[in-house]
């Protein structure tokens, strides 16, 4: 099954080299709770860090390819309910390219995440999810 959603959030990162960086993104996606009764929503946050190989060469137009891997975590809290939150490990393998005009950068990136998921009220069953994020943004270079 095939489902899309919104996130919101935000990514930086740091060139230790030429050919290697260190990404940290921060995001949330409001959802709703669609297996419990009423119309309760959640906060989902996605926040990880991850290691970036790029091309020592650049391509067309100034743009660098990169891979990359990553490790961090989901937390889903509900709004209006007292139920703890539940925050689950996740990790991830991306692929992207970055093309920048002097100070000014796009970015566009494909992650594949694995993570366990666990309900929040201790009821179902816990399972191993796949995800792909597709992922474009703006930039600014300091």
């Amino acid at each position: 099954m095939c489902r899309a959603s919104k996130l919101v959030g935000a990514q930086a990162s740091w060139n230790a080299t030429d050919l290697v960086a260190f990404t940290g993104s921060f995001g949330w996606a409001p959802s709703k709770d669609k297996i419990s009764a009423g119309d309760q929503k959640i906060d989902a946050f996605q926040y990880d860090l991850g290691l970036e190989l790029r091309s020592p060469f650049a391509n067309l137009a100034g743009s660098t390819p990169f891979i990359g891997v990553g490790a961090g975590g989901r937390t889903y809290s509900y709004r209006d309910l007292n139920v703890d939150s539940k925050t689950n490990f996740d990790g991830y393998g991306a692929v992207g390219v970055d093309a920048s005009a002097g100070r000014i950068g796009l970015r566009v990136e494909a992650r594949d995440y694995v993570s366990r998921f666990q309900p929040i009220t201790g009821t179902g069953s816990t399972k191993t999810r796949n995800d792909l994020a597709l992922i474009a943004g703006v930039g600014v270079r300091f």
